[in-house]
């Protein structure tokens, strides 16, 4: 699904997104094998709120999608409750909501937290794209930013994300 909001194709993605959360989050059961349908959830919620940011949807629009994006860090914190494995998920997504209400230490915290954390396990998409975050908001004269972009960059690329390899060289 997050491909699909990548490349444009977006008709009733967000819908579909919508009512997966919302069942996730009545479920009473965490299972280990729904990792990927979280973390796929929340990436589309977070690329939404991004996008609608950057675009300056209706203050009714951004609240659904503020809405969902609470939603979905809710299900991944019930979920790396019991599975540390979602933990640099969490810890981006955190970050990414903090970036988005204009508290950037704490974003960078998080996403530090969960480079940390993905380097460890390994999961190399979480640390490349926690790496991301953080190049792509740090000023364009902080010396870290290149740093991190870089290191994202190579995550992606050895790990076969050549669309994240090509938005870490934007």
């Amino acid at each position: 699904m997050a491909g699909m909001w990548l490349s444009g194709q977006r008709e009733g993605v967000f819908d579909s997104v919508k009512a997966a959360l919302d069942k996730f989050a009545k479920a009473s059961v965490v299972d280990f094998s729904t990792y990927l349908i979280h973390s796929h959830l929340a990436e589309v919620i977070f690329l939404a709120l991004e996008e609608g940011q950057k675009n300056h949807l209706s203050k009714v629009e951004l609240t659904e999608i503020e809405k969902n994006a609470r939603l979905a860090i809710k299900n991944l914190k019930k979920y790396a409750g019991v599975f540390s494995i979602g933990g640099p998920a969490l810890d981006r997504y955190k970050g990414q909501w903090e970036w988005h209400h204009n508290r950037p230490e704490q974003a960078h915290q998080f996403w530090r937290a969960a480079t940390e954390k993905a380097h460890t396990f390994p999961i190399t998409y979480e640390e490349g794209r926690a790496e991301l975050l953080l190049g792509k908001n740090l000023s364009v004269d902080d010396p870290e930013r290149a740093i991190h972009l870089q290191k994202a960059r190579e995550i992606f690329e050895v790990s076969g994300y050549e669309n994240w390899a090509a938005i870490a060289d934007e």
